[in-house]
């Protein structure tokens, strides 16, 4: 018996120091598709741990364009107080592995992006970012927000399209979120020179 309260003691406690740190946890999940056809999931997850925010959206795809397509993307973003500290993003493309970091060093960003024919570096950037796409599945964001494509380590402003519709361009793609009155992304509208897809909220 002496053990028995012991062990749950040990499990009370460890709940306990958990619940202190452990704000909360959300995950969206949404079904991809091409000409209404399903092709692909993609869950988004936010959990928050006192001043430290972490973002993860993960991604599959199967295909048949030209030729059979399976694209997976695992992003995960952290920031803290609110602006990004860190970012990685592995993606496998037909079986081939690409990586795409982007740290805070203390005085810029280091950013190193390899993803399916396309590489960008560069070390230059110094002013902090407070978006990037990974957030944009949790938070309706405003006009002329910068916001940072983890993939390709750019950065482009948000346009707006109607009261809740906002264009963010990327390289290769242009990408439109569609949010409802209460500021729940619904869906997202992938659009590129080969084919265009949507991201829709699973119901």
């Amino acid at each position: 018996i002496l053990k028995w309260m012991t062990k749950i003691k040990i499990i009370f406690t460890t709940y306990l120091a958990f619940s202190y740190f452990f704000v909360f946890s959300e995950t969206q999940n949404y079904k991809i598709t091409l000409a209404g056809f399903n092709i692909g999931t993609l869950s988004a997850t936010h959990v928050q741990v006192k001043n430290i925010d972490y973002y993860s959206i993960v991604s599959n795809v199967s295909v048949n364009l030209i030729i059979k397509v399976k694209v997976y993307y695992k992003t995960v973003s952290v920031y803290k107080d609110s602006k990004l500290i860190e970012s990685k993003v592995n993606s496998l493309v037909n079986g081939k592995s690409f990586v795409s970091n982007t740290l805070w060093d203390g005085k810029h960003y280091k950013i190193n992006c390899n993803t399916h024919k396309y590489t960008y570096v560069d070390s230059s950037r110094v002013e902090p970012i407070k978006w990037s796409v990974s957030k944009l599945y949790f938070e309706k964001p405003a006009k002329g927000n910068e916001v940072y494509a983890e993939t390709y380590g750019k950065l482009s402003n948000l346009k707006l399209e109607t009261e809740n519709q906002f264009r963010f361009e990327i390289p290769k793609s242009k990408q439109i979120y569609h949010y409802s009155e209460d500021e729940i992304l619904n869906y997202v509208e992938m659009i590129n020179s080969i084919k265009n897809f949507k991201v829709t909220k699973s119901i």
